[in-house]
């Protein structure tokens, strides 16, 4: 019996003082179960916030009706066709528009752990002033179902490894992924760009496309013309149809946008992607390309959403996380998903 004792308080002895030092380390180096932790510790918090749980006073008397101009097919064409001259100075997508490389059967390290994985391959869409888009094309090693288009956000400066638990998803289940990182993001360029009033200036955030609009070219068409490449390789190869979108973040808006302008993108699933301008709060403006001025002289958010699900056979599903401590947290979307559902059933 003492000897019990004795190794009772021996182990007592180490582990305190070893759960102490994990603690201290957990909370300086943000290890598990920090974020945990924290991620309960905010919901709980919360959960009593009225701003969570109900749309907030300032945004409750708004009405949106008047944004959605849609009313009529024709209305629909006249103004996915505006969004796509202004992307491309044409009034349709280009569907001849391919990747300027491709490289089959690629070897990647990052996704070697990835089941039933068949093949990688590595699609290049080069465009304007050198900025790049880096596509990872993986498919499945049995049953080919279709083709999900993953984008990822701004998390971790893009690295569409942050989507590897996703991509692992989809893969799994037989369908060919697409895996997108933004602009400028993850291994796409940043390169510099000369600019006759400015002098030279590499890019590195999106704010700094505005210094690239002009009347004959909008940098908007970087977030949406790799899709659309990589949507034409994709069209003659009967197992990579029906074709479905998910991003996250900066990539849910990405999505929400192409599925407008696309209707090839059969289902459409943003997630924290955007909110309407008229409902966001000061500190809800970050990206430059969520607020483009020409873009929002065209159309507005509630017709994108539209356009992205108007179409036999079309859904689009947004998501978003109630308690998000990033991006458009709350309920705000009970302001407008009834306005959006019925004119998308009446188009």
């Amino acid at each position: 019996m003492p000897y019990r004792r004795l190794i009772f308080f021996g182990a007592v002895a180490v582990a305190l003082p070893a759960c102490f030092l994990y603690g201290f380390l957990s909370g300086a180096t943000r290890l598990p179960p920090y974020p945990w932790l924290t991620a309960i510790r905010q919901r709980l918090q919360a959960s009593g916030d009225a701003r969570f749980t109900a749309v907030p006073a300032e945004f409750a008397n708004l009405d949106l009706h008047p944004l959605m101009r849609l009313a009529s097919s024709t209305d629909v064409s006249a103004r996915r066709a505006q969004i796509t001259e202004l992307l491309w100075h044409r009034p349709d997508v280009p569907h001849n528009r391919m990747p300027d490389r491709v490289e089959r059967g690629v070897s990647d390290p990052r996704f070697a752990d990835l089941k039933n994985l068949s093949r990688i391959d590595r699609l290049t869409v080069t465009m304007e002033y050198g900025v790049d888009s880096v596509v990872y094309l993986l498919h499945p090693l049995q049953a080919r179902r279709g083709l999900v288009i993953y984008h990822e956000g701004h998390e971790g400066n893009g690295d569409i490894r942050q989507g590897k638990a996703t991509v692992q998803f989809f893969l799994a289940r037989g369908y060919t992924v697409a895996a997108f990182a933004l602009p400028l993001l993850g291994e796409n360029s940043r390169p510099v760009v000369a600019l006759p009033t400015a002098g030279s200036l590499q890019l590195t955030l999106h704010q700094q496309f505005a210094l690239l609009s002009g009347p004959e070219f909008t940098p908007l068409k970087f977030f949406v013309e790799p899709v659309v490449a990589v949507l034409n390789f994709a069209q003659d190869d009967e197992t990579l149809a029906p074709i479905a979108m998910v991003g996250i973040s900066g990539g849910g808006w990405v999505t929400e946008l192409v599925a407008a302008v696309d209707p090839r993108i059969t289902a459409s699933y943003p997630v924290a992607g955007s909110l309407p301008i008229a409902l966001r709060t000061p500190d809800e403006f970050w990206d430059w390309e969520e607020y483009a001025p020409e873009l929002f002289a065209i159309t507005n958010e509630l017709e994108i959403y539209a356009l992205g699900a108007v179409g036999a056979g079309r859904r689009q599903l947004q998501i978003f996380n109630q308690y998000d401590p990033c991006c458009f947290s709350g309920v705000r979307f009970r302001q407008y998903d009834t306005l959006v559902a019925q004119t998308v059933t009446q188009l």
